[in-house]
């Protein structure tokens, strides 16, 4: 699927049961000038929680942004070039980490530049979710998107 400068994609509600790992893989087939790719997840709860990951290619650094606030970033890294990228979101039970490249992404509070870490709230946790991705200033193939949870289901686009 490719998605256009701008353009976005979100799959259908996702049934799962703790743990899960909700992933997608993309390719840029021109490094962005500005903001890369945007990677997340939605809730389908009373009050959706969306989790999104967005790439600032400019400085080199991971984003995380929680309900469209900016909560905590990466230190600067390698740039994402032109290859597939991997970016795998983990739940298991309340706790979230992030993956890219299968290595664990770490990442520091905006507020106070400690490590961060999110945990969800009870009421949170819902058995539904959607995958998101998103282009910013280039055009980004997306290659997969899928969750794997303890029935072992794929989703893909």
């Amino acid at each position: 699927m490719n998605l256009d400068a701008g353009g976005s994609y979100a799959s259908q509600p996702l049934r799962y049961a703790n743990p899960v790992s909700l992933a997608v893989k993309f390719r840029q087939p021109r490094t962005p000038t500005h903001d890369g790719v945007a990677v997340g997840i939605t809730s389908a709860a009373t009050t959706p929680k969306v989790i999104q990951l967005r790439r600032e290619e400019h400085t080199k650094v991971w984003r995380l942004f929680i309900n469209n606030s900016e909560t905590a970033r990466s230190r600067p890294d390698a740039g994402l070039g032109t290859a597939p990228v991997h970016v795998r979101i983990e739940l298991a039970n309340r706790a979230v980490t992030f993956q890219v490249n299968g290595s664990a992404l770490t990442l520091y509070s905006v507020k106070n530049g400690g490590r961060y870490s999110l945990t969800l709230t009870a009421g949170e946790v819902t058995a539904q979710w959607r995958l998101t991705a998103a282009a910013s200033t280039a055009a980004v193939e997306l290659l997969e998107a899928r969750a794997h949870g303890t029935a072992g289901t794929r989703y893909s686009p």
